[in-house]
């Protein structure tokens, strides 16, 4: 029986609204909405039937907290992400299920090649977020640390 899932599903297409083709939008709609749904819905039967505590962990975006210019799809999905995790705590965690939304800052990952931001030497490190989680995942069972955001001391270099 599975007792911990991570919806860590992302597909970001960036610029002015009135340019997106609504084949981007939709792919980041399915990816980053319908996507976590679809696993959380199968998942939650099974984690309701386990005898100790799960925990469910989808990975929002600091973008799911804040709006920016030329990113209001990938913003739009971000924000959903947010919201089904605030509702889904609420609904399950009297099933003994914990829900936890991450929302990190820029990660250097290849995740940016495609969407014409820069990459810089001050993002965070994806084993930044993979320490994060295991201890989310380690804490007692009566704990619960619902959202957490997560960001680069320094989001880009200083300019002299």
């Amino acid at each position: 029986m599975p007792n911990v899932l991570i919806n860590n599903a992302g597909s970001g297409n960036f610029g002015k609204v009135d340019k997106m083709q609504q084949k981007q939008w939709h792919r980041m709609i399915d990816t980053n909405i319908n996507g976590v749904f679809e696993l959380t819905s199968r998942i939650v039967p099974l984690m309701k039937r386990a005898p100790a505590c799960s925990h469910i962990i989808n990975i929002g975006s600091i973008l799911g907290t804040l709006g920016n210019p030329r990113m209001s799809g990938y913003c739009t999905t971000k924000f959903a992400v947010r919201g089904f995790s605030e509702a889904l705590f609420k609904e399950l965690r009297y099933d003994n299920i914990k829900v936890t939304c991450i929302n990190p800052g820029s990660i250097e990952t290849n995740f940016f090649e495609d969407t014409g931001v820069t990459p810089h030497e001050h993002m965070l490190k994806p084993e930044d977020i993979a320490d994060t989680i295991i201890h989310i995942l380690e804490t007692p069972a009566n704990m619960l640390i619902n959202e957490i955001t997560i960001r680069p001391l320094q989001p880009k270099s200083q300019e002299a």
